[in-house]
């Protein structure tokens, strides 16, 4: 019998909570559905009621030469241990954002978003009282992510 590790116990445990807050666990095998964790918090695409509805995510707005992106942040403790998925969403030719960058950390507990707006670089920092507070957890150019309609080369 192999060992299950503590990141698989908790992964399978947000995957049956949030079964059940979708509605979309069942008693029959044959019926059961496979769930996307990251799809579930953090969708592919990113529409106004998913912000709005949260679902546990925080989004952040970020302005930039013009254009709007977002960052999505679902963050809770498994077992004591920070825990955080981070999405960033660059918008296409027509407006609508897109999911282009996903990771997760496993020891910043608060982080926060915020953006240089001269060279455009977006900064992930933990800001939580811990040996890691003001850290980069995360760090990207906006002038460079999404697709050549997220920003035009200046």
């Amino acid at each position: 019998m192999s060992e299950i590790t503590r990141r698989q116990m908790i992964r399978a445990g947000v995957v049956g909570g949030v079964a059940l807050t979708a509605g979309t666990a069942t008693a029959a095998p044959d019926k059961e559905k496979s769930l996307n964790i990251d799809e579930y918090f953090l969708p592919a695409q990113l529409t106004k009621e998913k912000i709005a509805a949260g679902n546990g995510v925080t989004f952040t707005k970020i302005e930039y030469a013009g254009h709007t992106f977002w960052v999505g942040i679902c963050d809770f403790l498994a077992g004591g241990t920070p825990h955080a998925w981070i999405a960033i969403y660059a918008p296409d030719k027509e407006g609508v954002f897109h999911r282009c960058l996903l990771t997760e950390s496993w020891a910043a507990g608060n982080i926060k978003a915020g953006i240089d707006a001269k060279t455009g670089m977006l900064e992930l920092r933990e800001t939580a009282n811990s040996t890691l507070k003001g850290q980069i957890v995360l760090a990207c150019s906006l002038k460079t992510i999404g697709t050549q309609h997220s920003i035009e080369a200046k």
